[in-house]
């Protein structure tokens, strides 16, 4: 298997933070950051992997 970077990892610009209770901002910014990577997997293994994508909305709001 092949693994690559088809964009490196770049930071987002900077926004305001808001106080979820409120909705005000707190002062603070925060930015995002985006990576996009590949992975070539041979033909006779291609049926056999799953990908998982595991989401909690809870430890988002959390962070």
């Amino acid at each position: 298997m092949q693994l690559r970077i088809a964009k490196p990892f770049v930071t987002g610009t900077p926004f305001e933070v808001m106080d979820p209770t409120t909705m005000r901002p707190t002062g603070e910014k925060q930015a995002y950051g985006e990576e996009y990577s590949t992975i070539h997997v041979p033909l006779p293994l291609r049926g056999r992997l799953t990908s998982v994508i595991v989401y909690s909305a809870t430890a988002r709001a959390a962070v």
